[in-house]
């Protein structure tokens, strides 16, 4: 679930391109002496150079957040997922059936950066 939701996020994520905090491309405007149609390529180019298939046409000061509010509740998602899952792990580790469904040995852990291990003599 949580990898079709990230690859349906990532299919669908366009780039903001050009535009401003505005929304506009008026400084390109100015910079291109009011020439609309190179401006209009610049979008594609700046798309495809960054890996994405298309820009926003139009954004405002909500774009950022609508975006980031997706992609972070994809991240949150696997982030729950991978909770859930290590802490099935750990109570199975306490299962009194032949003292757990999943044994750790001491001698494969390190202890505040010291590796347990057997009396070397």
């Amino acid at each position: 679930m949580d990898l079709e939701d990230l690859e349906y996020v990532q299919s669908t994520l366009k780039l903001l391109g050009s535009k401003g905090t505005t929304g506009t491309q008026a400084s390109f405007l100015e910079l291109f002496d009011g020439d609309q149609e190179t401006i209009d390529k610049i979008d594609p180019m700046i798309a495809e150079k960054m890996g994405f298939k298309s820009c926003y046409p139009v954004s405002g000061q909500t774009y950022s957040r609508k975006v980031d509010t997706r992609v972070l509740n994809v991240l949150a998602g696997i982030a729950a997922s991978a909770h859930k899952f290590s802490n099935d792990i750990r109570l199975l580790q306490h299962l009194k059936r032949g003292g757990g469904a999943i044994r750790e040995r001491a001698d494969r852990f390190f202890c505040y950066g010291i590796q347990a291990q057997p009396d070397a003599e």
